[in-house]
Order: structure tokens, then C-alpha cells, then sequence
């Protein structure tokens, strides 16, 4: 199943967010994509917002090349106690 939210960081500065469905949609028609998906499934979702994100500006250092993981695999990757 597709993620639906996804972590955003900036290599740059360190910046992180997560972007819910609705986030990511409104971030991926800023980059002039989904134009004619007004509710995208979320497989596209997911594989269009992964492939933009380094088209990504940083908003606190104005970096571009923005990484993005799915959710999931952030959570995943930050736990340190297993």
C-alpha cells in the first residue's frame, strides 16, 4: 500500500516536516502537477511527490534538492530501540 504521508528534509539546513495527503497534494500543484486530478489516487500521489521532491525549495534556507521518504520509513529509520 502507498504512503500517504511523507517526511521532507532539507540536506542543506537539517529542516524537517511531514506532509499529510493533503499537504503533499497541495505542494506537488505549486510544482504545476495534478492539474487535471482534482483527488489523485495514492499510488500517484506517492510516486509523484518522491520524484519531486528534489525540485523542492527549503523554506528556512531556500536550498533546493529536498529528500523524501515516505513516513513510515522515517519513523522506521529513527527508532533506535528494537
Amino acid at each position: 500500500m502507498p504512503a500517504t504521508s511523507f517526511e521532507l528534509a532539507c540536506r542543506g539546513c537539517g529542516w524537517r516536516t511531514v506532509c499529510g495527503r493533503d499537504d503533499a497534494i497541495t505542494r506537488l500543484r505549486l510544482l504545476g502537477h495534478l492539474r487535471r486530478e482534482p483527488n489523485p489516487d495514492d499510488e500517484l500521489l506517492a510516486a509523484l511527490f518522491l520524484d519531486a521532491a528534489p525540485r523542492m525549495t527549503c523554506p528556512v534556507c531556500k536550498e533546493m534538492h529536498l529528500a523524501a521518504v515516505p513516513a513510515e520509513e522515517a519513523d522506521r529509520d529513527s527508532e533506535w530501540q528494537s
